[in-house]
């Protein structure tokens, strides 16, 4: 991996990117000492998140092991003296929006599949583009199961808890204390009234009522809570920082709670449907959606839609997180044009299951002069296109590509993604595929490798 970093170009174009970032941050201009050190900073952190990404470890732990571990400091040019902090390891974390980062990985791909700079990063034989497979999955938000009424408990929980942050340093709003009493109390209640199958909906609504006349008091009074935190008491004890730390978590749960309040109203007291694409699944991740997939035993997941191109070698050469449920064969459709950008004449068949296929994907290949492997959806004509030996390879192949996708998951990505906001879960995504594509170019036969065996 650290010769693939410094051979293929992708280091320094990462360190160009991050420096015009920082150039364009400062009010002043930067003078060539304090540019040499921004790249020189850059270069270990971005060594040391490639190291946190690749062992799914958390800052406070890679901060740790990099004092302990003599090969991670030379992976990442340190001494013990020069070992970042978490707080720094976080920070360089969400430097770079996920644009700047995608560059890096398209550029490494296409080192690696060109036979000059191949022969450069010494592999035994440039990558191999001609096909492409193609698939999607969810990746799971880091959040409960999503229940109406839990929704109402995590919001009278999230403001009570910012409340009390606020009365133990002088803040003078009434104590939430009781109101968490009160919401532990209907929510056990709940509980046990839905184990009653027959009557559950009707003895739900009163408690559900009670729930929202609790959420309304402590919604009045996190109000008043800001309008107190605009103009802090003499008797205030905490920095203007962390003021706004209290400001932001109540505004937070302030504008989403009257997506809370409907949707508990909609479906529990007049136990009417909500569509998925209106459903609040949590405040923690307001963005999180209803993905719904089929698979046995989990119908639908929670989370956001992934795409995924990888070829032979299992090196993924395109990927989009979506914000939005889309269906795959649009999604496909969209991508194929930018991919074809990205890799101009190198890709010339595309393979993927059935949920992928699509007339207008069938129509864009024909229209490119690439081949078409998609499966049919209907069986009478999967079964004829069964009769094509290479489209039986191509598609027995596919089976690798499940297993590419839990790899990504898995070892790369975590279960689930301990990312919050989905922009940072996007960025999240790109480093975990650009760590897993150099992992998997780093264990390719080499030259030396061949010599060897000859």
């Amino acid at each position: 991996m650290d010769a693939l970093l410094r051979t293929s170009g992708v280091e320094t174009a990462f360190l160009q990117a991050r420096l015009a970032h920082q150039r364009a941050q400062r009010k002043r201009p930067m003078t060539p000492r304090e540019a040499h050190r921004v790249l020189r900073r850059t270069r270990q952190l971005f060594r040391c998140h490639l190291l946190r990404t690749h062992y799914q470890l958390s800052v406070r732990r890679v901060s740790l092991l990099l004092v302990d571990q003599a090969l991670w400091r030379a992976f990442c040019d340190l001494t013990e003296a020069q070992t970042p902090s978490k707080s720094t390891l976080d920070r360089f974390a969400h430097a770079l929006p996920e644009a700047t980062l995608r560059p890096c990985v398209d550029q490494l791909t296409q080192a690696a599949a060109t036979p000059a700079t191949a022969e450069t990063l010494s592999l035994a034989q440039p990558l191999l583009l001609d096909v492409a497979w193609f698939d999607t999955t969810c990746v799971p938000a880091n959040i409960h199961y999503p229940v109406d009424w839990l929704l109402l408990r995590d919001a009278a929980i999230a403001l009570a808890q910012a409340l009390a942050c606020g009365r133990r340093h002088g803040l003078a709003v009434p104590d939430p204390r009781p109101a968490q009493r009160a919401m532990n109390h209907y929510c056990m209640t709940m509980a046990h009234v839905s184990r009653r199958p027959r009557d559950a909906a009707a003895a739900r609504k009163p408690v559900v009522r009670a729930m929202n006349r609790l959420v309304r008091d402590l919604r009045e009074q996190a109000e008043q809570a800001l309008a107190l935190l605009a103009a802090p008491p003499a008797t205030w004890t905490l920095p203007p920082g962390r003021t706004t730390q209290i400001a932001d978590r109540l505004r937070h749960v302030l504008t989403l709670l009257p997506r809370v309040l409907q949707q508990a109203h909609t479906r529990l007291l007049a136990e009417q449907p909500v569509d998925n694409a209106d459903k609040l699944l949590s405040l923690a991740e307001p963005t999180a959606q209803v993905i719904h997939r089929g698979k046995t035993g989990q119908a639908a997941e929670f989370g956001h839609l992934l795409y995924l191109v990888e070829q032979v070698n299992g090196v993924i050469l395109d990927w989009a997180f979506c914000e939005t449920p889309v269906p795959d064969h649009v999604l496909v459709a969209r991508r194929l044009p930018g991919l074809r950008a990205t890799y101009p004449d190198q890709i010339h068949t595309a393979v993927t299951d059935r949920g992928c296929s699509s007339p207008a994907v069938r129509q864009y290949l024909r229209a490119h002069g690439m081949r078409d492997d998609t499966a049919p959806r209907g069986a009478k004509a999967l079964a004829a296109r069964q009769a094509d030996p290479t489209f039986r390879q191509h598609q027995c192949r596919r089976a690798q590509t499940e297993g590419r996708i839990g790899i990504l998951k898995n070892v790369f990505l975590g279960r689930p993604l301990r990312a919050k906001g989905f922009d940072y879960r996007a960025l999240q995504v790109t480093w975990a595929i650009f760590t897993h594509n150099l992992w998997v170019l780093a264990r390719l036969p080499t030259a030396t490798d061949q010599q060897l065996a000859a």
